[in-house]
């Protein structure tokens, strides 16, 4: 076993004492879901640019649980693994390019 030190978005901005961040990416190999639900609405709001791959999308319900927590705040594309054409509602891997509305 290997242990990895790590840290959550929250006490990262905290820490550094940010109040708007321009983009934040998050690719983990699964885990995405874990890190943006983790993530307080305060620091989601602090937010204008998320780039979020999502992986294993258990036939839409992880992904519409993102978009649910985006849609009043962001507006957002939807695409494939290869981000060259738009994701089905049942693709199992992509990403979300997410823009904080004005």
């Amino acid at each position: 076993n290997i242990i990895v030190q790590s840290i959550s978005i929250d006490d990262l901005m905290n820490e550094f004492g940010l109040e708007e961040v321009g983009l934040v990416k998050i690719d983990v190999e699964g885990s995405e879901y874990a890190i943006f639900d983790g993530m307080s609405d305060n620091t989601l709001n602090k937010i204008n640019n998320l780039i979020l791959e999502f992986h294993d999308n258990f036939g839409g319900r992880l992904r519409d649980s993102i978009i649910k927590r985006l849609d009043d705040k962001f507006d957002y594309k939807i695409y494939q693994d290869d981000c060259k054409n738009p994701a089905s509602e049942w693709e199992e891997r992509g990403t979300i390019f997410a823009k904080k509305k004005i």
